[in-house]
């Protein structure tokens, strides 16, 4: 058996290729979703990348006492912001040209905190990472360098507060701070998992790990051979990964250290290896472990710009161009930015790279107050016609009919005991009720149901992700909804019929069917049919103003007319009635786009305005009448 050591001041080639897989992965994620559901773990894995590489620098500066706050901080500005305040000022441009208004007000705000070093804040306070309104935000994946810049700041106070030569204790410190990170995300994630997604310190345990992996450089494992297998198994675990997360797996807890712990695995036992070495080592992973930064901030605007301005869908050829782009363009940056701001190459003599931390603050300084003018002149409405101008408000809509919070508990519900019984399953009126049950499918159709019955008492149930079904899944509070207060009452007080409405998927249907047979011994029960949805936000697609054959291709039409036939079939046998909202919405197979109106009939790609869902109610409770 033989044994060697690794030296810290070494360049480690194979961690370009680790940061070559980091950002691929993230690259198809973004690109082909399903093609690798996993492979927003990229970030996780340059987290880890980030602590171990600036540890390493930290801990020589630190044993050599020539550690310098100053000068680390401004190596890590000229080493991060160039490249970035270029993207930001070219999205900045093309925002201007193809954002709409409620979107581009949005875009500054984002702009401000990239800028402010508080763009995750902000997204933990707007959109969830994987939500259908992240389409539309070129900067989403910005929140990333947030949470770096944030441990970047506050990582060297750790080096520079010990005293010269006590190692040991800096390693105490981040054995703590990484374990308190990781109980923490875990206990957040289950109150709010767009909260624990952004917030930095739930982040700074996967940075820790890389930072641990450092400080063990060298002692951890000296065979070459075992580190041979633990490297193989530990790139083994991150395909594995990639290929089998998905948008529903927790990204936090236990789930997580399995990516960020074979990550710090391979950081360690890598550079014993003689094959993971070659292939971690091999130029082409070099080269795009070199551009990876560059790649990673250019590839999202990329990708959001093109489906904004040349197709919603992205196919193979596409999807080929967008994956090239995305290297071209940080080649690109890579070349001309990154290294000449470095001081690196030919370029680097010019003047204009001369005086890295001046200029670039003054571009920054620009943007800010660019940012700034978005906002105040509310995302320059002028820019489009007055019919557009009226469609894109539909885009700010809040939907307190929903009645959000009372009796449709989002994701930001945290306790069943939020529910409002009281006003949601009101009985007292002395007509008919009817209980409307379902997700967020149900909750737009609730106050046009209402205002189109006032003889019956609609009663509303309804919980964002939470189909009415049998077994039941979904978040504590959906779980506990049904059966803390549902279920009982309709054991206690049944209504006079049951209406389930959800957003339906064709593996929805066996347990639409055994749910319907379940509930009808409480009451009659209708089905309300899936509704056709569109790719992107109708109101954005009426003011690009697609052909009438991209219509069909741009919608759900086809499925849903599938799935309508589907649903209506495995309910014959039954009790229960099925109300065909596919039919309602696309009569003669011509989908409404606007109600009768002229306001949209959907606010984003699947969910009725009031005015649509008022239109479509119309249509639905004749036949609920008829059956009564």
């Amino acid at each position: 058996m033989t044994s060697s050591v690794v030296h810290e001041s070494a360049f480690r080639s194979d961690i370009q290729g680790l940061r070559a897989i980091a950002v691929m992965a993230v690259v198809v994620f973004h690109i082909v979703p399903h093609l690798l559901t996993g492979g927003y773990l990229g970030v996780d894995m340059f987290f880890v990348v980030s602590g171990y590489v600036v540890t390493l620098r930290l801990k020589r500066q630190w044993q050599q006492g020539q550690l310098n706050l100053t000068e680390f901080y401004r190596s890590r500005f000229i080493r991060l912001a160039p490249a970035l305040l270029l993207m930001l000022a070219v999205t900045s441009l093309l925002s201007l040209w193809l954002l709409l208004p409620s979107e581009l007000e949005t875009f500054a705000g984002q702009l401000i905190g990239v800028l402010t070093l508080s763009v995750n804040f902000i997204l933990m306070l707007n959109s969830g990472y994987f939500s259908p309104a992240a389409e539309t935000m070129p900067l989403l994946h910005t929140w990333s360098l947030a949470v770096e810049e944030h441990f970047y700041l506050l990582l060297p106070l750790l080096f520079f507060f010990i005293p010269l030569n006590r190692f040991t204790s800096v390693r105490t410190w981040m054995i703590g701070l990484c374990l308190c990170s990781f109980i923490a995300g875990i206990l957040l994630q289950k109150w709010n998992s767009d909260l624990s997604f952004y917030l930095s310190p739930l982040r700074f345990y996967q940075f820790l790990l890389g930072c641990l992996a450092a400080s063990w450089l060298g002692t951890a494992c000296r065979s070459k051979w075992v580190a041979e297998i633990l490297t193989i198994i530990a790139l083994l675990i991150l395909l594995a990964c990639f290929s089998s997360y998905d948008k529903t797996t927790p990204p936090l807890g236990f789930t997580s250290l399995l990516p960020t712990v074979a990550t710090a695995v391979i950081l360690v036992t890598a550079p014993l290896t003689y094959y993971c070495r070659l292939v971690l080592s091999a130029s082409p992973m070099r080269f795009m472990g070199d551009i990876s930064y560059s790649t990673y901030l250019w590839h999202w605007p990329l990708i959001v710009f093109f489906k904004m301005a040349v197709s919603v869908q992205i196919n193979l050829f596409s999807a080929g161009g967008l994956l090239l782009g995305s290297i071209l363009a940080g080649w690109l940056s890579y070349s001309l930015i990154e290294q000449p701001w470095r001081g690196r190459g030919k370029l680097a003599t010019y003047r204009l790279y001369r005086q890295p931390v001046a200029t670039n603050l003054t571009l920054a300084a620009i943007l800010l107050i660019g940012g700034c003018l978005f906002i105040l002149l509310d995302g320059m409405p002028q820019r489009l016609s007055a019919q557009q101008q009226a469609d894109a408000l539909w885009l700010n809509q809040t939907n307190p009919h929903y009645r959000q919070g009372r009796c449709f508990l989002t994701s930001a519900s945290t306790d069943v005991a939020q529910y409002d019984q009281n006003t949601c399953l009101n009985s007292g009126s002395g007509k008919p009720t009817i209980l409307l049950l379902g997700d967020s499918h149900a909750a737009h159709l609730y106050q046009a149901l209402q205002q189109v019955t006032p003889d019956l008492q609609w009663q509303q149930a309804n919980a964002s992700g939470c189909k009415p079904l049998q077994p039941l899944q979904g978040r504590p509070t959906c779980v506990a909804l049904y059966r803390q207060i549902i279920w009982p009452k309709l054991a206690s007080n049944p209504p006079a019929a049951i209406v389930l409405s959800a957003n339906w998927h064709p593996n929805d249907v066996p347990a639409i069917r055994k749910t319907v047979v379940a509930l009808g011994q409480f009451a009659p029960v209708y089905v309300i049919g899936p509704s056709v949805q569109y790719q992107q936000a109708l109101p954005r697609m009426l003011i690009n103003q697609p052909t009438d054959a991209d219509w069909q291709s741009l919608s759900t039409q086809r499925e849903t007319r599938q799935l309508d036939l589907v649903i209506s079939s495995a309910l014959q046998g039954t009790a229960a009635y099925y109300l065909s909202l596919y039919q309602r919405q696309c009569p003669n197979e011509h989908c409404y786009l606007r109600a009768g109106n002229g306001t949209p009939l959907f606010w984003d790609h699947n969910h009725f305005t009031l005015d649509g869902s008022n239109m479509i109610s119309r249509a639905l409770v004749e036949e609920i009448r008829s059956t009564l």
